[in-house]
């Protein structure tokens, strides 16, 4: 019965803070982003459950750094201001989603932050789309939208976000090695110049003030801002003369990542999924394990991170554990009782608690989470208590039941032989019985007899 009830590890509280992620187009510059944030900002001012908003642009929790992230950071007011589960923050993401989804100059995706402070980024299942084979990180998004497009059609699931983009535009510099050779310089120290400037190189270190601060050597904002700057970057050819870069690089226009994300050492693109209302994680959890038999192709999979990958693990040793735990307590009765039948009578009467347990909680629709399973816990042990004490007090009137038992068995065959007695017709022998057992009239008989 215990398979019937929906599972999950931590259940979703309201954590007074809720975050939306904001992702505009691929090349965006930061200034259109922040229009995007203050255009999300302004919808959700009307909001009543809402104490005081901030927002970030240029950076986000899942994107990272990037002219095209942004981030809003919600605070919600006291739960004693906002009693009642119209007010609870479930019902404020929605709020927020309806009135958002009007903004089409970028995706946003909201979300609340994990129950367990450190376990993941945020309340719903997060996970790594992972390629074992070492293929393109473009074969590697087609796969990973396929398998996104996938989840998004079953019921179980809400909703599947990712911010990992593999279309902002770029420029590829490509090296013209003939012309280096005439010139006398090194390829090697074309791209380091080039790096130097562009990005940075680290010079030297110096100690002020009781700290250390490191030397970067870079080039001014202002200064590479175009491509048109490289004209103004000069490098010593063989005989100390400045030759320009664009004499010895070709740019071409491309598209790519920012980033290179790896889990596990292998080339992953992560997604967050939220489970439709209704649904626990567990079934979320079952509903991405299908879809990823069959959507998935030879040489790609995926890990689960943060609460998730914690409540698969855990679900998989749960049975374990509690065989290892019956065995031990009957055990430990064995050795109390030294029986090895009276302490099946105590472990048989946990069952029945069990499918009590698990009938209220079909009833009332509850979840089985970490609070449920100390729940029964807590059952199991009353259960076992009362059993002990119930077998420990029918061990005792079992001794009782033999003690008399054996006193009744005694007092009939004291009557036998008195019977036997007086049935004997030499007075010798009744004489010596009653002497025996009835000391006082035997002392008597003698002088009646006498006399």
């Amino acid at each position: 019965m215990l398979r019937m009830i929906p599972t999950s590890l931590i259940p979703d509280e309201d954590t007074g803070n809720v975050f939306v992620e904001i992702t505009t187009p691929a090349g965006s510059t930061l200034e259109q982003t922040k229009k995007t944030v203050l255009k999300v900002s302004q919808a959700i001012e009307g909001i009543d459950e809402i104490e005081s908003v901030a927002s970030i642009a240029g950076w986000s929790i899942l994107g990272g750094d990037g002219s095209n992230t942004g981030l809003l950071i919600i605070k919600l007011k006291h739960w004693d201001e906002r009693p009642g589960d119209d007010h609870e923050i479930e019902a404020v993401i929605e709020q927020i989603e309806a009135r958002v989804d009007s903004i089409k100059t970028g995706t946003m995706f909201t979300y609340a932050l994990p129950t367990v402070t450190g376990y993941g980024f945020t309340s719903g299942i997060e996970l790594n789309v992972q390629n074992f084979e070492g293929e393109s990180i473009d074969k590697v998004k087609q796969v990973a939208d396929k398998f996104a497009k996938a989840l998004e059609e079953r019921e179980e699931i809400g909703t599947v976000y990712s911010a990992y983009n593999i279309n902002y535009p770029q420029y590829t510099v490509s090296v013209n090695a003939s012309v280096c050779k005439r010139y006398g310089v090194e390829p090697a120290a074309v791209l380091s110049t080039l790096n130097g400037y562009i990005g940075s190189n680290y010079a030297s270190q110096f100690n002020a003030f009781g700290r250390l601060y490191h030397v970067m050597l870079q080039a001014d904002p202002e200064l590479r801002a175009d491509k048109d700057d490289l004209n103004n970057i000069f490098i010593t050819g063989e005989d100390k003369v400045f030759i320009p870069l664009t004499e010895l690089v070709t740019l071409k226009k491309s598209y790519g990542v920012q980033s290179l994300n790896r889990f596990n050492l292998f080339t992953s693109i992560g997604v967050e999924v939220e489970q439709e209302s209704g649904y626990s994680s567990g079934d979320a959890i079952k509903a991405i394990e299908e879809t990823a038999r069959k959507t998935l192709p030879q040489g790609y999979g995926y890990e689960f991170t943060g609460t998730t990958r914690e409540e698969v693990s855990s679900s998989d040793n749960t049975v374990f554990v509690f065989v290892i735990v019956l065995v031990f307590i009957y055990l430990v009765l064995c050795s109390l009782y030294e029986s090895l039948l009276i302490p099946l009578a105590v472990q048989l009467s946990v069952p029945f608690g069990l499918v009590g347990c698990c009938i209220f909680a079909l009833f009332f629709e509850l979840e089985n989470n970490i609070y449920m399973q100390v729940g029964i816990i807590m059952i199991i042990e009353l259960l076992s208590k009362t059993a002990i004490l119930l077998t420990e007090y029918a061990s005792a009137c079992r001794l009782l039941s033999l003690a008399h038992h054996w006193r009744t068995g005694r007092i009939w065959l004291r009557c036998r032989k008195r019977r036997y007695a007086d049935r004997t017709a030499d007075p010798c022998l009744r004489l010596a019985h009653h002497a025996r057992l009835c000391p006082g009239k035997a002392e008597g008989r003698p002088e009646e007899s006498q006399g």
